[in-house]
């Protein structure tokens, strides 16, 4: 009987929770939260130009366009070692007034935690279009000039960037992972009409922006708010939160060494060698000379070293892992806002 109690318990307190309507309307537009806010830290250096060029301009607003149009093509640069491909609407006329729309939306980019940009690869913005909103897809971000003068307005272009920046940076990875989808199930709810309307398409980015704030900026959300959102979808926070850490920056330098290219190897070997495994210095450094330019392929010098130096595999593996950023110069970046190089 007991057992029969708890468990008729448990399943309305199961179906209670699911019940409970959504917090909000929405993210973004549908609360009074500043979560980003403009005077935030951002890691944008640079804007070049690659003058104009054809690029992938999709766009929502008209079906019938065709993809590749003529566009204004820029890179992006960051502190943290990461870039962003920009193509901006061939209708701004001139690079003059292109280079200074795209520079509305590179300090958004660039307070945007490194994990999450480094997922972006490009970013298409067109001319007009005040009441179409944002969309993406996997590395891509598309922007609508007005609707982001519009949002600018409100305060909301940062968290427009961050919420379409989850949509190209963890979608394809996260989405329908089996934690996501374990997250959700334990919630068993949403905290906003959006997201429960489209629980596989725009929860993560939804409950994303709710999660950073109150894991990096709590103070940014009133206490009732806060507690509330908590209650609602404790499971989906911690999710995210194995991704953005608090106490940890958001912005960091990101390591660029390719060991599947002979060359970077060679620089750890030589590392790994001598001060992993004992090697002598002089044979070490003899050796790698010898192989400069004689493989092609990493694996194969790799496989050399193994062989010259009698190393087991699973030894020599752990010491390349091991002195893989000896030559980095990783480091948390300070969060300053340089400007714009010329």
């Amino acid at each position: 009987m007991r057992f029969l109690i708890a468990t008729a318990l448990l399943l309305a307190a199961s179906s209670s929770q699911a019940d409970e309507k959504p917090l909000y309307k929405s993210s973004v537009v549908g609360t009074d939260f500043d979560f980003i806010l403009e005077s935030d830290p951002d890691t944008f250096v640079e804007l070049k130009s690659l003058g104009k060029g054809e690029a992938e301009m999709p766009d929502k607003t008209d079906n019938s366009a065709p993809l590749v149009k003529s566009a204004f093509l820029f890179v992006s640069s960051y502190q943290d070692g990461t870039s962003i491909n920009m193509a901006i609407d061939a209708r701004f006329e001139t690079e003059d007034l292109a280079r200074k729309e795209a520079l509305r939306y590179t300090p958004r980019l660039g307070k945007l935690p490194t994990v999450l940009r480094r997922g972006v690869s490009r970013l298409v913005i067109h001319k007009g279009g005040e009441d179409a909103t944002g969309f993406s897809d996997n590395g891509l971000i598309v922007l609508y000039s007005d609707n982001a003068t519009k949002r600018i307005g409100t305060h909301d272009l940062e968290e427009t960037v961050f919420h379409e920046s989850v949509h190209a940076a963890w979608d394809k990875e996260h989405r329908e992972s089996p934690g996501w989808l374990e997250a959700q199930k334990k919630d068993g709810r949403f905290v906003t009409t959006y997201a429960e309307k489209n629980p596989k398409g725009e929860d993560l980015a939804e409950s994303a922006l709710f999660a950073y704030t109150l894991l990096h900026h709590p103070e940014r959300i009133p206490k009732e708010d806060a507690d509330r959102i908590r209650a609602a979808i404790p499971a989906r926070i911690a999710f995210v939160e194995k991704l953005l850490p608090p106490g940890k920056p958001i912005h960091f330098a990101v390591c660029t060494v390719d060991l599947t290219q002979p060359g970077p190897l060679s620089d750890v070997l030589s590392n790994a060698l001598v001060g992993g495994l004992g090697k002598d210095e002089k044979t070490v450094q003899a050796f790698l000379d010898g192989a400069r330019g004689k493989y092609s392929k990493a694996e194969d010098l790799f496989k050399a070293a193994m062989d010259k130096f009698e190393v087991p595999e699973a030894a020599l593996r752990a010491a390349v892992v091991k002195f893989q950023h000896c030559n980095c110069k990783h480091g948390d970046l300070d969060g300053s806002s340089p400007r714009e190089k010329k």
